[in-house]
């Protein structure tokens, strides 16, 4: 379940027997971000540029509902919806989990090209190992250090126009940059995983892990919000 501090936003944690997973807004140019282990997954503006900032939040069953509203001096706005998803044979734990991040972006100017990364944590200074699940037009990318590994999943609509920037703060996948009319909605929806330490569990966040939410995510109904 989703636990929020009252009368406060931008705080939010989703738990999961004694373990919680904190997501926060960490400045102006980087945005969203789940913390593990000391490591971030965030969205960011490219150049440190500033994002819009947060005026609303609010729980709807599973789904955490941010938006950043478009104001002066920002080129569009943006909402994310956070939901945890299921991929077969590889079960949430206190260890472990796989989110949903739902990415929607709108402007109301005429000539405008948003941006946003979705920035993976360094891998020892290496860039994430990237797989291609070519029957399903899917994408997976993966970084690893010593206590945690994080993969986030491109499903067929969204690997194709996401450009992969190398980069020794983490690998950088570019979700939008593409020019937008005003008042049309784009949106991405990688699928992010998350495990704290390696599990003897039989469970591990391999290759045919990432191909199973890949699968899971190439199944999965369109969402509506």
């Amino acid at each position: 379940m989703w636990l929020t501090a009252p009368n406060r936003i931008g705080i939010a944690s989703w738990q999961i027997e004694d373990s919680v997973w904190r997501y926060n807004i960490s400045g102006d140019a980087v945005g969203p971000s789940v913390f593990i282990s000391g490591s971030t997954v965030s969205l960011c503006h490219p150049n440190a540029q500033a994002l819009p900032a947060l005026d609303e939040q609010f729980v709807r069953t599973n789904e955490l509902h941010w938006s950043f509203s478009q104001a002066e001096g920002n080129e569009f706005g943006y909402r994310l919806v956070v939901r945890p998803v299921e991929i077969p044979g590889w079960i949430a734990t206190a260890k472990r989990v796989a989110f949903e991040w739902i990415v929607s972006v709108q402007t109301s100017l005429l000539d405008s090209h948003p941006t946003i990364d979705l920035v993976l944590p360094p891998s020892g200074g290496k860039s994430a190992k990237v797989m291609e699940f070519s029957d399903l037009g899917a994408m997976a990318f993966l970084t690893e250090t010593d206590d945690l590994r994080v993969a986030v999943i491109l499903g067929g609509r969204d690997a194709p126009f996401t450009e992969v920037i190398p980069h020794d703060a983490g690998t950088r996948l570019r979700l939008f940059g593409q020019f937008l009319e005003k008042g049309v909605i784009r949106r991405a929806r990688p699928w992010v995983l998350i495990e704290r330490t390696p599990t003897s569990d039989g469970q591990p966040l391999d290759e045919q892990t990432l191909r199973n939410a890949a699968e899971a995510l190439t199944a999965s109904p369109l969402p509506l919000n």
